[in-house]
């Protein structure tokens, strides 16, 4: 990355001597990246935009001086082979919380970067878990946005007190899954 490019992004006119500088900037645009990826529900696409401006931010400092420094990290399981739909349920469930809780250790970019790419990771792979574990209910017919993730939890809930109404959930997150690897297939 050019130097000016490296400025502008952290909003500087000129070189800092001070290398902390530019790593305070760095995190501090870091952070409400940060705090997306753990407020808001796991939609692949729109998290890999944000890890995009991350790695811009990255260059920016690596072409300031500022060396980037690889973390070791927590792997989370991505293997979600159970056929029982609750069990599938919780084991997301608890990878998903292993991964939030990585993606909160950080506001390094490289580091943060992995975690949120194992967060996409298990979304990705529950995505793939839930569609065979659901093989055998409808898909909603109504219009569903990507964004309209369903509360894995509360749809927990419902399965464990035999609740009718979890059908209409389950029916509603295999259309926003089908309808997200569709768009992925026509790209």
């Amino acid at each position: 990355m050019k130097l000016e490019h490296a400025l502008d992004l952290l909003d500087l006119e000129r070189k800092p001597e001070d290398l902390d500088i530019i790593d305070e900037l760095i995190e501090e645009a870091v952070f409400p990246l940060r705090e997306y990826f753990l407020r808001n529900p796991v939609v692949p696409v729109l998290y890999r935009s944000r890890l995009a401006r991350i790695k811009q931010l990255q260059e920016a400092g690596e072409s300031l001086g500022l060396s980037t420094s690889k973390s070791t990290l927590l792997t989370t399981s991505t293997d979600f082979s159970q056929t029982d739909l609750a069990e599938l349920l919780r084991a997301f469930e608890a990878a998903l919380s292993q991964a939030r809780l990585q993606v909160a250790r950080h506001l390094n970019p490289s580091a943060l970067m992995a975690s949120v790419e194992q967060m996409i990771a298990v979304q990705e792979s529950f995505e793939h878990a839930f569609l065979r574990a659901t093989a055998h209910f409808a898909s909603a017919e109504s219009n569903i946005l990507a964004a309209d993730v369903v509360d894995t939890g509360k749809l927990l809930m419902l399965l464990q007190q035999a609740d009718p109404s979890s059908t209409e959930l389950i029916e509603k997150e295999r259309k926003r899954i089908e309808i997200i690897h569709e768009r992925q297939r026509r790209q």
